[in-house]
This record gives structure tokens, C-alpha cells and sequence, in this order.
């Protein structure tokens, strides 16, 4: 199997290959290319089989880096962010998904160019590619990949993405596992190579079920999910209720707070309170809406608790932080 993307990136001349030092994930079996640009350079390792095409990029940037690159067939992809963020975006500056260190998901996108964003810092990101029809016919053993392309294929979507997880220790011994096999070792090393990426898959399908996903965490790591959680959900009106966040994250209240205290270094109720000042502020400054709307779309109870707690937080009304802002621009 081939790589299914192209890259539109401006290479620079070759002539810091001898001081670039070894990627952190360095995978003996791999083929390697070391891309300059002017914002840093690109470690590149990729390995394919005939099911799957395996890619590892390591990006060492000085300068934030747009990355144009186009898919040329509907493609599934299962990627593992495993340092530094990213934002996926179509080549009209839609923007797809925003990728975390640390999480895991799979997309599938249809032939077309899009964009990707990288911040002045490193960037390690793994893709595998499979073999769609091979997906299709794994039903019983890869229910929930089967399930996400046959929804891709029956309905017109340019790009799905699946939910995304935690890459956890599951998941990162078996990426690790795969990067250090020695193709010597093995009779039919392709073979070994396709056993890895299977067991790599059904990990992943189990971090999405949320009962034995959430079993294998911390409280720790609990606690950065239901911070994750109240960032995407802190305009609901009852996201701060205890009870139903120990429920949903598996938690025992004392633990939930304390732990939440420790982590953010707020409570849960000022966390999410924080979180719709910042909103209500946005909404203030980029659309016309009242300060009614404004109270309503960010969650709070009341425009009058809306207002005292604005004040508090910035010394203007919301009315007068609109002003004092137009000004200012």
C-alpha cells in the first residue's frame, strides 16, 4: 500500500541534513526523508504492507508552519497526536477538528487539499492507513471502524471524524512495541507488522467504550477529561451538577473536587463560570448580539447575574465593555 497524501510544502536545499539529530521515535525498519523548510524541518519515517501504510512525522518548528497537503482517494486515517497540537482545516479555511498531545482518533477523508496548523514548537504525529474494503469485511473484530466507513459511504460527507481518546498505556505499549520490531527476527515480518496494527485498532475501538476506557485512568486523568468535558459543555445550564459528572466519569464526589482543586487550581463551579466570561468577552467584541442573547447562549442563569459577575471580573458592565472596546479599535 501507498501513502495517500502529497505534500505541498517548499523544501529547502538539502544542506542541514548532517545536523539534524535522530527522531525520537527512531524505527529501524522504517525509510526515512529529512524535509528543510524555513520554519524548521520535517523528520518523515513511513513503512507500508500491503493492508496498511504507516507514517511518522516529527516536526521540529522555529516559525508556526501552514501545511497544505492533498488526499488523492477517500481515505481512512487513525491517527495518534503524540506531541504538540494541531489544527485540520479544508483548503478553504474551514476548520475540521483540533488535535490534542495525547488523544487518539480515526477520519476518513475524501479526495481534495487541505490545510493543516502547527505552532513554533515539536510535533510528532503517527498515521496508519488501511486498506478500507479490508475494514469493511472486519465487522465482528472492528465493529466500530466497520460502523464509521459504512456511515462514510452511504451519506455525502466530504470528512467524518470519530470521537477522539486518550492514548493510554494500552494503546502507547503497542505503538512502541510495533516501532521497535527487528525484521530479522521474524519468518513473515509483514505479517508480525499486520498483527501489531490489528491489536493497535481494537485498543483503540475499547478506549471509546466509555466504561472500560474510563477503568484503566487515573483520577488524574479522570479529572482532565472532565475539564475537556466542561470546556466543550459549559453553556448547559446544570454541567456543574457533581452528581451527574461522577456518573458520567466514574468519580466519587470528594475525589471529584479535590482532585478538580488540585489540577486547575479553581473550583468547578469558578472553572466554568471563567469559561463563560471568556465566551460572553468574544461575543462582546465580534457580533451585535444583546446582552440578554449573550446571557442565554453562555449559559448563566439570569442577565442580572450575568452583568454583576462581568463587572466583578473586568470593572465594566458588558454594555460598557463593548464600548470601551470599539473604542480602543
Amino acid at each position: 500500500m501507498t501513502s495517500q497524501i502529497i505534500v505541498n510544502l517548499k523544501i529547502l536545499s538539502d544542506n542541514i541534513l548532517e545536523e539534524v539529530s535522530p527522531p525520537r521515535y527512531d524505527i529501524p525498519y522504517a525509510k526515512k526523508d529529512i524535509l528543510p523548510l524555513e520554519e524548521g524541518h520535517i523528520i518523515y519515517q513511513w513503512y507500508s504492507t500491503y493492508l496498511f501504510f504507516t507514517e511518522l512525522f516529527e516536526l521540529r518548528l522555529d516559525k508556526p508552519l501552514i501545511f497544505p497537503y492533498s488526499v488523492i482517494d477517500n481515505t481512512l486515517f487513525v491517527n495518534f497526536i503524540l506531541q504538540g497540537d494541531a489544527v485540520f482545516a479544508t483548503a478553504r479555511g474551514d476548520i475540521i477538528t483540533e488535535a490534542q498531545a495525547g488523544k487518539c482518533y480515526a477520519s476518513i477523508n475524501k479526495k481534495d487539499d487541505y490545510i493543516a496548523h502547527f505552532e513554533a514548537t515539536t510535533h510528532i504525529l503517527a498515521c496508519i492507513t488501511p486498506r478500507m474494503e479490508w475494514v469493511v469485511r472486519r465487522k465482528e473484530q472492528n465493529s466500530l471502524l466497520h460502523g464509521f466507513v459504512e456511515q462514510f459511504t452511504h451519506r455525502d460527507y466530504s470528512i467524518c471524524t470519530m470521537e477522539k481518546s486518550l492514548i493510554d498505556k494500552n494503546i502507547g505499549r503497542y505503538l512502541l512495541d510495533m516501532w521497535q520490531l527487528v525484521p530479522g527476527q521474524y519468518d513473515d515480518f509483514e505479517q508480525e507488522m499486520d498483527g501489531h496494527v490489528k491489536r493497535l485498532f481494537k485498543a483503540y475501538e475499547k478506549t471509546l467504550d466509555s466504561k472500560y476506557y474510563l477503568a484503566g485512568l487515573s483520577s488524574a486523568e479522570k479529572i482532565r477529561l472532565v475539564g475537556d468535558y466542561l470546556k466543550t459543555n459549559f453553556a448547559q445550564a446544570d454541567i456543574t451538577n457533581s452528581k451527574q459528572l461522577c456518573k458520567r466519569f466514574f468519580l466519587v464526589e470528594r475525589t471529584l473536587r479535590r482532585i478538580f482543586k488540585k489540577e486547575y487550581h479553581l473550583t468547578i463551579n469558578a472553572f466554568v463560570e471563567n469559561l463563560r466570561l471568556q465566551y460572553a468577552v468574544k461575543l462582546l467584541v465580534e457580533t451585535p448580539r444583546t446582552v440578554e442573547d449573550i446571557t442565554r447562549q453562555c449559559g448563566f442563569k439570569n442577565s442580572n447575574y450575568f452583568c454583576r459577575v462581568f463587572r466583578k471580573k473586568y470593572s465594566y458592565s458588558p454594555v460598557e465593555y463593548r464600548k470601551a472596546y470599539a473604542c480602543a479599535s
